[in-house]
């Protein structure tokens, strides 16, 4: 069975604001994942709780992250459709250390049954669209942002600001859809 591989940050890159901070995403991801499961987010927590008296995570304190947003939507399009016919997995990874110098850590494995999917994010002068659908509002643009495991500010500087982009891809990690 093919794998394609996501990585995401573990911590904010060069030039973003905050440098060098924590994301956790890997938390939201799982937060995410695991929420109807009752399991923990974190590493060193026993299984049965979501809230460790030993790192002090709290699941709370996390978002749900349950989407990425990629460039190059026609690549991942072909790829998730493969996911979704069962001919292929999602492998949801994170740096140890350094960015393309560290080993990459499997967070988790997505398959069909797991509701993977995609969607198309146009970025416009003016317009933000998914699946060709106005999302303009701030409304819309907070939700987007909260589902990005990210607060608006910062999704703001990361996807909205700048030039308009070709077609990226909006891949979920969960059945919910836009």
């Amino acid at each position: 069975m093919k794998t394609y591989v996501i990585v995401i940050s573990k911590t904010f890159p060069e030039g973003h604001s905050n440098k060098g901070q924590n994301t956790y995403f890997k938390e939201q991801i799982l937060n995410a994942l695991l929420d109807n499961a009752g399991v923990s987010a974190c590493d060193c927590c026993p299984s049965s709780k979501r809230n460790c008296s030993i790192c002090g995570h709290k699941a709370s304190n996390f978002r749900k992250k349950i989407h990425t947003i990629r460039d190059n939507y026609e690549l991942w399009e072909k790829r998730i459709k493969e996911v979704q016919a069962d001919k292929a997995i999602i492998s949801i990874r994170q740096w140890s250390g350094r960015p393309y110098w560290s080993k990459q850590e499997i967070i988790c494995d997505l398959g069909a049954k797991d509701g993977v999917g995609i969607q198309e994010f146009n970025l416009l002068p003016f317009d933000l669209l998914i699946d060709k659908k106005a999302m303009n509002s701030k409304r819309n643009m907070q939700m987007l942002a909260d589902n990005d495991g990210m607060d608006y500010i910062n999704f703001h500087r990361m996807f909205i600001c700048g030039p308009a982009s070709p077609s990226k891809a909006i891949i979920h990690f969960t059945k919910f859809r836009y």
